[in-house]
């Protein structure tokens, strides 16, 4: 098991999710609310990276890719303020990071703990 971890992905999901996940999609109503609320997210970030002079990357995704300057240790540091980020090294961009757009409240606590850390590197 131990050498069967090492290889999955992060964030995988079971049978149990999947078919959850199916059934999720067949719900149309379930299906638009999701699309409004990652919507509304990513223009949160959109929003929020202009303000504070970041460049970022507009997407059809759940997801921004932002420009941070070392992005393995952005991520290390929004690790430590208990945020979970992704380093885009592993996609060739070492100075950017990507985001997954969540609910509100989820961004607002981003938000706080990503100027603690940016507050953090300009000292």
């Amino acid at each position: 098991i131990d050498y069967m971890n090492r290889l999955r992905l992060p964030f995988n999901s079971n049978l149990a999710a999947q078919e959850a996940a199916k059934a999720a999609l067949r719900d149309e109503e379930f299906v638009r609310r999701s699309i409004e609320v990652n919507t509304s997210g990513r223009e949160a970030l959109y929003a929020f990276f202009a303000e504070n002079g970041i460049d970022y990357i507009e997407s059809d995704a759940n997801y921004v890719m932002a420009k941070v300057g070392d992005g393995k240790d952005f991520f290390q540091r929004m690790l430590d303020e208990g945020v979970i980020i992704r380093p885009a090294a592993d996609f060739g961009e070492p100075e950017w990071i990507r985001v997954s757009v969540g609910l509100p409240e989820e961004i607002d606590f981003f938000k706080g703990a990503f100027l603690r850390v940016l507050a953090q590197r300009r000292v």
